[in-house]
């Protein structure tokens, strides 16, 4: 995508990232009609303008983290829960050095006091829209939000609706995460400013 307009200066914002340049060129993973957004200006006053792009075939391969994150089938999406239960001694959710996801400051989860919604889920999907549902038990009913993939700067966002064990212990209101590790076997998560000053680690698996 490209403004080509003598005197315009702005940014692209495609739903999954913005791009801060006039010009962006990136494979779009979600099916369907989808409304791309142009901010600019010509001086003093912004101004935005919209596109929209029909994508009826995914015919270029998508960066190995989406296949990680939402499955092959990325209309159908995958389903993560934490990688441990509570008291199991694991490190699956736990309070971590702010310089280290792995530096261990106190293991909430697999120790004493695992979050409310340890036996939750979380779904991602691209049908349609990039979804992000979040369930607080096995057997609850889904709230649907949405997420961001950053591939280029390793980082996942969520909109809506947070992940799992968010809102406790490493408490992340802004929803953004960075990504230490991502297989399709292995999610995890980090921020290196939780509560009371230290970093916060999560370790997700695919369900079952």
């Amino acid at each position: 995508m490209n403004m080509v307009t003598p005197g315009v200066t702005g940014y692209w914002d495609y739903n999954l990232g913005k791009a801060l340049t006039n010009k962006v060129e990136f494979v779009y993973p979600i099916p369907g009609k989808s409304t791309f957004t142009f901010v600019g200006t010509l001086g003093a006053e912004f101004f935005e303008k919209t596109i929209d792009v029909q994508i009826d075939v995914l015919d270029t391969p998508l960066a190995q983290d989406w296949y990680d994150l939402v499955s092959e089938n990325t209309s159908e999406g995958k389903t993560w829960v934490f990688d441990g239960v509570g008291g199991d001694n694991g490190l699956w959710w736990f309070m971590s050095d702010p310089g280290n996801p792995w530096g261990l400051w106190w293991n909430a989860g697999g120790e004493c006091c695992p979050p409310s919604d340890v036996s939750g889920k979380m779904h991602f999907d691209l049908d349609g829209a990039a979804n992000f549902t979040y369930y607080n038990a096995s057997d609850a009913s889904g709230e649907l939000g949405s997420f961001v993939l950053d591939v280029a700067n390793q980082t996942l966002t969520v909109a809506g609706q947070n992940i799992l064990g968010a809102e406790e212990g490493g408490a992340n209101p802004d929803g953004i995460y960075d990504i230490v590790e991502l297989s399709e076997d292995k999610l995890v998560l980090f921020i290196p400013d939780g509560v009371w000053a230290s970093g916060w680690t999560w370790v997700f698996v695919p369900a079952e």
